[in-house]
C-alpha cells in the first residue's frame, strides 16, 4: 500500500528546482495532506467515492472530526496553492510558495495527529506542527 508521507518527501526535494518542479512540489504537498486526511477519516467511518467530490467531503469531515481551522488550512492549500500551481499558467510560481505549501501540508497532518494517537504517517525527520 502506498504511503502518502512519501509525497511530502518528494515535495521537499522538488521545492529546490525550477518552476515546473515547484508546481509539482505544491501539488504533491496538497496530496500528502489530502490523502493522509482521507485515510484517517476512513478510520472514523467516513465513506468516500474516490471521485473529485471527495476533496470537498474531506474538508467538511475535517471540520467535524478535527476542527474548522484544519478544514480551512486544507481549503487554503487546495485553492490558493494547488489550484494556482496546476491551472494558472500565467502566474510565476516562486520557491517560497512551494515551501509554504509544504509547511501547510505538514501542519494539517500534525493537527490530525493531535486528535488521536498518530495514525497518519508523518516523515520521520519532521515533527507534527500545530497552529
Amino acid at each position: 500500500m502506498f504511503n502518502p508521507a512519501d509525497y511530502i518527501t518528494v515535495a521537499e526535494e522538488l521545492s529546490l528546482g525550477d518552476e515546473s518542479k515547484l508546481r509539482t512540489a505544491i501539488c504533491r504537498a496538497y496530496f500528502y495532506a489530502f490523502l493522509s486526511a482521507r485515510e484517517w477519516l476512513k478510520t472514523k467511518g467516513v465513506i468516500f467515492s474516490n471521485k473529485g467530490t471527495d476533496h470537498g467531503l474531506v474538508q467538511q469531515s475535517l471540520q467535524t472530526h478535527v476542527n474548522r481551522a484544519t478544514k480551512d488550512l486544507l481549503s487554503d492549500l487546495r485553492r490558493n496553492y494547488r489550484n494556482e500551481a496546476d491551472y494558472n499558467l500565467t502566474k510565476t510560481i516562486q520557491q517560497q510558495e512551494a515551501k509554504d505549501a509544504i509547511v501547510l501540508a505538514k501542519q494539517i497532518v500534525g493537527n490530525i495527529n493531535t486528535v488521536t494517537a498518530p495514525s497518519v504517517s508523518t516523515p520521520q525527520s519532521t515533527p507534527p506542527q500545530t497552529p
